[in-house]
């Protein structure tokens, strides 16, 4: 999704008779057309190894909703990257800060681990985590998308 979004075109279709953000939310759509089916079928893959080898279901939905919020964060990523890049590469924050979140994600001590057991008392409080960091991502989209709108000053200027 990082690299999907990137327009190393952008100097040269800067007089197209369509907006930028028409073009990039095609670009997320499209991304999300080829994520979805690959999600489902490696999901699905999974669950039916998980099932036949440990006996206990594997909550899909979850683990899907994990997959959506990492894919908002990419956006929010991109969306920032593409503030940076003049809108050339969003790439150039987008995955090397997915890439440093995850770590970050994975690295964090039991009380506030994301990553957790299914099976384990600490999952529920980490999909309420998942959400938090979801909203926080969603937010930002939208905040990057507004501050993107044509005639948009800050205040602060």
């Amino acid at each position: 999704m990082a690299f999907l979004m990137d327009d190393p075109a952008a100097a040269g279709t800067e007089v197209q008779p369509v907006p930028r953000w028409v073009r990039q939310a095609l670009r997320a759509l499209l991304g999300l057309a080829l994520c979805v089916p690959s999600w489902a079928v490696s999901a699905s893959v999974v669950k039916t190894t998980v099932n036949s080898t440990t006996g206990e279901s594997l909550p899909v939905t979850d683990l899907a909703v994990e997959a959506s919020i990492l894919m908002a964060v990419c956006c929010a990523l991109v969306l920032f990257g593409l503030k940076r890049s003049g809108g050339t590469s969003g790439s150039s924050v987008a995955a090397p800060g997915l890439a440093v979140l995850i770590l970050i994600l994975i690295a964090l001590p039991d009380g506030a681990a994301l990553y957790t057991d299914p099976a384990s008392g600490d999952w529920a409080a980490a999909r309420q985590r998942w959400q938090w960091l979801g909203g926080a991502a969603l937010s930002l989209c939208g905040l990057q998308a507004w501050m993107r709108r044509p005639g948009y000053a800050p205040f602060w200027k």
